[in-house]
């Protein structure tokens, strides 16, 4: 039964009555008189019953009416008083029993109470277990980066254009939907997934901004708080990365406010985040929305499904970066009015839009790579004959999907007018009428066709049967009509009048000379043997040098762009070798090695350059590269982004055949991959990439490319023996007399043995990512961060580098350089995509992190440089001797380590002198053609400490003489 609580004071009906109970018979007598008021004071009187409870406490008596006059048992338990307030929270109830059957019942009772509290306690006392386990376990001991790393491949992979999130409640089922999305105000949801590896594992998931930047909602649900905790989190979570918002209205469109976003609690957020948004999918959108896509400075990827607002404006800058954009309309009366940045859009996707509006889309639209088009004519709606004005050339058109459903004049208007040189994918459904305009459609397309997809079999006797489609899908076809295209393509076959076209049977026309390329717009180049890939490129007039011609450009990977600078020779530009440059980081713009270093030009001022004539185009042609994409001028859409090394260097390679396969002039002629610091692992990466694809090209019937040598300066190729090696700058002569202190070189000796040992193991022996990076950061706690105490310029140990010098790696210049490139006017003049407004950063952090957490760097890079020796591509490794992080001592040991037939006679060598101009610019060692050799008093960038030498090394370097 319920008991009533007594809140302050005694129950005064009984009050007297109680205070002259001399037995607890009395007190039974009153309850059974009336049971409503059962907690009582303890008087005096029953402190014979209770001596250990002070005067004042309570009672909490249950009554049961006895079949006898007297109490037959008693029960005495403590019992938490939680609803009584104003009185102590212990009190002891005394129970009365009246019969055998009772109390039966009320032992059973409280058995199965106390079987259901062990459970409980049980159940906490796992949980306990668990988290101490998890506290123990040497995962935990981990910092918070290796953990991230762990996370990334532990967990399914996503992309943000799957729309799927990886937060919810059931492991086995990965779904969008709000309802299976975790409370992340709970940490206990997230021990389900995650907690057998480790309890930290929801601080990780907080801390890597990564896996909040899709946001998946259904806007339209009653549980709008949690909607509203959810996008909060993830957008404070993402930090500053690009996001992605798919929210969903449909539902509950009718009750919507079309003043709001989200939620009122949340939309000042929303609206404050909306210039990183690089993805946007809105079905059934408000009204506000429209109003705020100004605001949408960075979206590359836009759909927007079902509005019915009339009369719609949506505008977005002229800068944004629009890549792909899908507009499907249920109703008709619901138009939109659009002001886009059409010119940069490679994907449309239109449904339902009347003609005039759709048309003026797919004519703005001179660089579409995708179109899909659904139409249909509602029931009794007339349908008024519409028309192209004359024919309508797609050039770069890839991709067409035509679906409509009725007779339909708006599908005859695209038969009868558009034509695709370039397409490759077709999918038809619906459309069949009438058969003239449909059969010179089909005669129309093109020989780069390769995938056709129908889902009506009429399109079948207009195929063409010498075409060279590899893949061919039917849906819905009348059988006879399939019967029929059979025995005539197997006809055909048996007849042997198959075509195979070679690659240049007017699939491609190579531009030929850097001359006709525009010095206003971009000349786009692209290969049918690499359909992802074009190289944009355009000539800057008097840029930098004016003695010779300067281009820049973007190679074009899909959503990559990677950013480029072309010097011609001082020299001979039509006989000279090619060098392909790179800087470092990784992450570092090689805009440092242009305008700091080797580069035909250095950085006066912010304003301008000043000739420099110690350049390395004076005799070669020069790439300066940007990569991988986030590096200076380079960019993505959708949030790619690349890793590894191994995955940039495709795209590398890629873009060196496009290259020399355009401009004619330059085939066959000799090429070097350069680049310094990262370059180390960059390189022979990047350089095995370009020799194994010329078999691929060779094949494909181009030409090879004639890659001679790679050149690498103060490079990281072998991580484990550069680390080893500081111990010896920082505490011998090796380069300069020792810098750190007794006591902490005999600390770092000691450790070194345990460092090497782990090192070779988990590096070296047998690659494992979890303990080689565990290793890696054991010696760097050690070798590493004593000398960051020192406030010595890592790059040059004959300089300090302290406060404001290290925000520019040390090195003023940097950001001069940093400021020269900030310039709007220079910007244009080098064609720098207008979606690029952030200030120029020498090195990017996340490009760099994304390297970090793939563990890149601790690969064994010096292995390709073996396999290229083996294969006659010559290898150079230069190192200034002042240079800390990336030293002469860790570089020598390796090329004397390295396992390659020409090891004995090249480890047999001594160290010889090389002079410039009569005085000692090194040591070297040369055999079989690997050289190394030191460049005296220069630090991490040679060019830049010593700018002569770096020049006589480089020319006898290509004109293959002793250095």
């Amino acid at each position: 039964m319920k008991l009533p609580v007594l809140r302050g004071g005694l129950c005064k009906s009984y009050a007297g009555v109680l205070s002259g109970a001399s037995s607890l018979q009395d007190i039974h007598q009153t309850g059974r008189k009336s049971p409503s008021c059962l907690v009582f004071i303890v008087t005096t009187t029953f402190r014979s019953f209770l001596p250990q409870r002070p005067l004042g406490s309570f009672l909490l008596i249950e009554h049961v009416d006895p079949p006898q006059p007297y109490i037959p048992s008693l029960r005495l338990r403590k019992h938490p008083c939680f609803n009584c307030p104003t009185i102590p929270s212990m009190a002891y109830p005394l129970r009365f029993v009246g019969s055998k059957d009772e109390e039966i019942m009320y032992i059973n009772r409280e058995t199965r109470r106390l079987e259901e509290l062990i459970r409980n306690l049980e159940n906490q006392k796992a949980e306990l277990l668990q988290r101490l386990n998890a506290l123990n376990s040497p995962v935990n001991s981990l910092p918070v980066e290796t953990l991230s790393t762990i996370f990334e491949f532990v967990c399914p992979p996503y992309d943000l254009d799957t729309r799927i999130h990886l937060l919810t409640r059931d492991q086995s089922k990965f779904s969008p939907k709000p309802d299976n999305a975790v409370d992340l105000m709970e940490p206990e949801h997230f021990q389900l997934v995650l907690g057998a590896v480790s309890a930290r594992w929801r601080s990780v998931v907080r801390a890597t901004p990564r896996i909040w930047t899709s946001i998946v909602l259904d806007v339209s649900t009653t549980d709008t708080e949690h909607n509203s905790a959810f996008m909060r989190l993830c957008l404070e979570n993402s930090g500053q990365l690009p996001i992605c918002l798919t929210l969903d209205y449909s539902v509950d469109f009718g009750h919507s406010d079309p003043g709001v976003l989200v939620h009122e609690s949340v939309d000042h957020l929303v609206i404050d985040n909306l210039s990183r948004c690089r993805g946007l999918h809105l079905t059934h959108p408000p009204a506000a929305w429209f109003s705020h896509f100004p605001s949408l400075s960075q979206l590359a990827d836009c759909s927007i499904d079902g509005h019915r607002q009339f009369g719609t404006e949506l505008v977005l800058p002229r800068a944004t970066p629009l890549r792909r954009f899908a507009i499907r309309v249920p109703e008709r009366r619901a138009q939109t009015l659009l002001q886009l940045p059409w010119s940069g859009i490679t994907s449309l996707a239109i449904s339902q839009m009347e003609f005039q509006y759709a048309a003026q889309m797919l004519l703005n639209c001179p660089n579409l790579i995708e179109f899909r088009c659904c139409q249909s004519r509602r029931p009794g709606a007339i349908n008024t004959p519409v028309t192209l004005v004359g024919p309508v050339v797609l050039q770069v058109l890839e991709v067409l999907e035509l679906s409509t459903v009725g007779d339909c004049d708006w599908a005859r208007a695209i038969v009868q007018h558009l034509r695709t040189p370039s397409l490759r994918q077709l999918q038809w459904k619906g459309f069949h009428d009438p058969p003239g305009p449909l059969q010179a459609f089909f005669d129309n397309l093109p020989s780069t066709l390769t995938t056709v997809s129908l889902h009506t079999s009429s399109p079948l006797q207009y195929l063409r049967l010498d075409s060279n489609i590899e893949r061919l899908t039917l849906h819905n076809c009348i059988e006879e009509d399939l019967e029929i295209f059979l025995e005539n393509l197997q006809k055909q076959v048996s007849q042997g009048r198959g075509c195979q076209q070679a690659y240049d049977d007017g699939l491609f026309s190579p531009l030929e000379d850097l001359s006709f390329v525009s010095t206003h717009t971009y000349t786009t180049l692209s290969h049918p043997a690499f359909p992802r890939h074009n190289v944009r490129i355009k000539k800057s007039h008097e840029f930098c040098d004016p003695t010779v011609n300067s281009y820049t450009g973007y190679i074009d990977i899909e959503a990559r762009h990677i950013f480029f600078y072309f010097f011609e020779s001082r020299n001979d530009p039509d006989t000279d070798d090619v060098i392909f440059w790179t800087n470092g980081g990784p992450g570092c713009s090689s805009s440092l090695g242009l305008f700091m270093e080797l580069g035909p030009c250095r950085v006066k001022d912010e304003n301008s350059t000043i000739f420099h004539p110690e350049s390395w185009n004076a005799n070669a042609n020069i790439f300066f590269v940007d990569q991988p994409v986030g590096v200076g001028f380079s960019y993505a859409e959708h949030g790619e982004a690349v890793g590894t090394t191994e995955d940039a260097a495709k795209d590398i390679a890629s873009f060196v055949a496009i290259f020399f396969e355009h401009f004619t002039k330059f085939k066959g002629r000799a090429f070097h991959m350069a680049g310094e610091s990262y370059g180390g692992r960059y390189v022979p990466v990047f350089a095995s990439e370009v020799y194994d694809q010329n078999t691929r090209l060779a094949k494909a019937g181009l030409t090879p490319i004639n890659l001679q040598s790679i050149m690498i300066g103060n490079g990281i190729t072998d991580f484990a023996t550069t680390v080893l090696s500081y111990y010896d700058m920082q505490c011998t002569s090796a380069s300069v007399p020792p810098v750190m202190s007794v006591s902490k070189c005999v600390a770092i000796k000691q450790i070194i043995p345990r460092c090497e040992k782990w090192l070779k193991k988990s590096c070296l022996a047998h690659f494992d990512a979890i303990d080689c990076a565990a290793a890696a950061s054991f010696c760097d706690a050690y070798l590493t961060d004593s000398y960051d105490d020192l406030g010595l310029n890592p790059y040059d140990m004959t300089r300090e580098c302290t406060g404001e010098l290290k925000e520019s790696l040390c090195y003023p210049i940097i950001r001069t350089i940093g400021e020269y490139l900030d310039q709007p006017t220079l910007r244009t003049s080098l064609g720098v995509d207008p979606s690029i407004t952030a200030n120029f950063s020498s090195c990017d952090e996340q490009v760099g992190t994304l390297f970090s957490e793939s563990l890149d760097m601790y690969h064994r890079t010096h292995l390709h440089i073996a396999a290229l020796l083996e294969r006659g591509v010559r290898t150079l490794i230069y190192v200034g001797t002042y240079d800390w992080i990336c030293n002469w001592v860790g570089n020598e040991r390796w090329t004397l380590n390295l396992e390659w037939s020409g090891h004995d006679d090249f480890a047999g060598e001594e160290l010889k002198e090389w002079n410039v101009d009569g005085h000692k610019a090194g040591l070297v060692r040369n055999k079989h053609g690997l050289t190394f050799a030191t460049v005296d008093a220069a630090g991490h960038m040679v060019p830049y400490d010593k700018p002569k030498e770096a020049l006589a090394l480089v020319q006898r370097w290509l004109a293959r003489e002793e250095l």
